[in-house]
């Protein structure tokens, strides 16, 4: 079977050892952004709001702080509205509610660990397709490089994805771990999805489930040599 894979540029061929060379090396943030990530998958999962509101919320007080807080709609009531106080036209918002000592609670938190303008979200999907991994089973996606079984899968991962880059085959030499799964699974997740939603779609991902047009990736592990086309 041959394999494919999205790069940057080789102009020859190279070895490549997934313990030294692997997704993980492009996520030079992930160590520095777990906190406020942890915290914003735990309230999501406590309070069953979508995942985006927390960035929203942050990104609103990164910016203009005092200013914002005082913005809010003051209705007299103990309950707001969503799409009220972040301003978000979306319907899907409109269905979602929060206490005031809900809302007080996830800012003084946010606070806590330092309020910074956050928009790189790719690193919000990956704390969690690691965290409903099956450690036992399934191989990291952190430790793994991301191939296709063609060259067409490789094409619309650039044009969707990466946003360029060349297609490079791959022979594999030494295979540790290899998993195949539905890419388009997680594509379906939406930013306005709550943690139960994702999880029930990441879930699937790891069972090995597939959307009506499933375009597959190999999470691989081990060594490999990657052969300019």
């Amino acid at each position: 079977m041959k394999y494919f894979k999205v790069i940057n540029h080789i102009s020859s061929e190279v070895v490549v050892n997934t313990d030294y060379a692997n997704y993980s090396t492009t996520l030079s943030k992930r160590k520095e952004l777990e906190r406020i990530i942890e915290f914003i998958v735990n309230s999501s999962e406590k309070l069953d709001l979508p995942l985006d509101m927390y960035f929203t919320l942050n990104n609103n007080l990164a910016l203009w702080g005092e200013e914002y807080l005082n913005s809010f709609p003051n209705d007299g009531n103990s309950v707001y509205v969503l799409s009220d106080f972040l301003n978000l036209e979306n319907s899907v918002y409109s269905k979602y509610s929060i206490k005031v000592s809900e809302l007080a609670e996830i800012i003084q938190g946010i606070a806590k660990i330092g309020i910074e303008f956050f928009d790189e979200g790719f690193y919000l999907w990956e704390y969690l397709y690691e965290r409903m991994r099956n450690h036992k089973i399934f191989p990291c996606r952190y430790d793994s490089l991301f191939l296709f079984d063609n060259k067409d899968d490789c094409k619309f991962y650039m044009q969707n994805h990466k946003g360029g880059g060349m297609i490079c085959e791959v022979e594999l030499i030494n295979t540790k771990k290899i998993f195949k799964a539905d890419m388009n699974l997680l594509d379906s997740i939406q930013n306005y999805n709550t943690y139960s939603e994702a999880k029930k779609i990441i879930n699937k991902y790891w069972n090995g489930a597939k959307s009506n047009n499933p375009i597959f990736e190999y999470l691989f592990q081990g060594d490999c040599k990657l052969i300019p086309i």
